[in-house]
């Protein structure tokens, strides 16, 4: 079972501007290098403008997933989070939903074997594994494989050694990830979000589940590494869809087609 994981400096904002309550205030906090002490220092100061700038509905929004480089990462941020009550904290790839999803599906079949490729650029193994791995999972390290930053052409050869491609992100808006799935012929499990939502059929081309829910994402995940039947199937179809609806030189004929209505 394969999932991406993007790079710190990779991850941006992207797609429509969304429609937000008047009363919700962002504040938008990028690569602090897994200090912990840079974070508490950027909420003191947001504290201070909130006091002078009233707002019932701050939301603090990490632009990554990678906030502390300790293997106690998981708790830092929960006491954080507990001191910082009235914050909501926003971890936008859903990787911490599919680290508690790991430990689920291992209960369940200890043979799935699950591959985390990619992350911050030269970035290696070690290091994606000492920020992402919880103490919980080190039992299971033998099933669970960090690679470390890949070029485009390894990149590659992991899609065609999987069977399976998870994408458990919060906020997906182009889902090129998951088409890349698709050409290599995996089946796909996404977070029913923007572009992956938009490209999957449930059920038929891949399998959805709501983001933010670690029990719903390892039931997909089960789903396929136990019903090889179903897998194949979903595989198939996707490959089929992908090429018959994604492929650049299918989106060049329709946005013919539109420029050709306008005229």
């Amino acid at each position: 079972m394969l999932a991406t994981l993007p790079g710190l400096r990779e991850l941006r904002v992207r797609g429509r501007r969304p429609s937000l309550p008047a009363e919700l205030r962002i504040y938008a906090i990028g690569d602090i290098h897994g200090r912990l002490d840079l974070l508490s220092e950027l909420l003191a100061r947001i504290s201070s403008d909130i006091a002078l700038r009233p707002t019932a509905r701050p939301l603090y929004v990490f632009l990554g997933d990678y906030i502390d480089r300790g293997p106690s990462s998981r708790e830092k941020i929960d006491r954080l989070n507990e001191h910082w009550k009235a914050h909501e904290f926003v971890f936008l790839k859903g990787i911490h939903e599919l680290m508690d999803a790991i430990a689920i599906v291992l209960a369940e079949t200890p043979t799935v074997r699950f591959v985390l490729a990619g992350g911050q650029r030269d970035c290696t193994a070690a290091d994606m594994e000492a920020w992402l791995l919880p103490p919980c999972l080190h039992r299971h390290r033998a099933q669970i494989k960090f690679t470390g930053w890949l070029t485009s052409r390894q990149m590659d050869e992991y899609y065609r050694d999987a069977d399976i491609l998870v994408v458990p992100s919060w906020y997906e808006p182009f889902g090129m990830v998951v088409l890349e799935g698709m050409i290599h012929g995996l089946a796909v499990a996404a977070s029913a979000v923007g572009g992956p939502a938009e490209i999957l059929k449930d059920g038929e081309t891949g399998l959805l589940f709501p983001p933010r829910d670690a029990s719903a994402l390892a039931d997909a995940i089960l789903r396929l590494t136990n019903d090889a039947p179903l897998r194949a199937r979903i595989a198939r179809a996707g490959a089929q869809d992908v090429r018959e609806k994604w492929l650049w030189s299918r989106i060049v004929e329709k946005m013919r087609g539109v420029y050709q209505e306008m005229i």
